[in-house]
């Protein structure tokens, strides 16, 4: 499912505060922006006839440990090749791992999802100026 569509699912699920699907997708949808901009950025490291990655450490979630995680992996290997392009600086998922699908909605609100919401939307828009840019295709 294109990151796009996860997207316009969360904002669906945020407007109706559900808080916690919301932010579940939002995370997925970083998630995809992230890995969709590795494969443009060096399309080699996808294996053509099945779509997986061929490099282990592309295959990350965000995580806590900081050897896990992708955006830290994403920001060390790739942000030379994005300079002209606004990568933002802070991790807007450090506080969201792929395994709090399991965890009660009370532990989710409106502040939690504002933030990662926001670190979606940008993460949308850098991938939306690299193709307007000719970066990837």
């Amino acid at each position: 499912m294109p990151p796009t569509v996860i997207i316009v699912m969360g904002e669906l699920l945020y407007q109706n505060s559900r808080w916690a699907n919301a932010d579940q997708l939002y995370g997925l949808s970083a998630e995809c922006v992230l890995k969709r901009i590795i494969v443009g950025l060096e399309p080699s490291c996808v294996d053509q006839a099945t779509g997986d990655f061929t490099n282990r450490d592309h295959k990350k979630h965000f995580e806590q440990s900081l050897s896990k995680d992708l955006w830290n992996h994403f920001s060390i290997n790739f942000s030379g090749r994005l300079a002209r392009h606004a990568l933002p600086n802070i991790n807007g998922f450090s506080d969201w791992d792929i395994f709090q699908r399991y965890a009660h909605e009370r532990h989710f609100d409106q502040q939690r999802a504002d933030s990662h919401r926001t670190a979606t939307m940008a993460l949308q828009n850098l991938l939306q100026e690299l193709f307007t840019d000719g970066v990837i295709q």
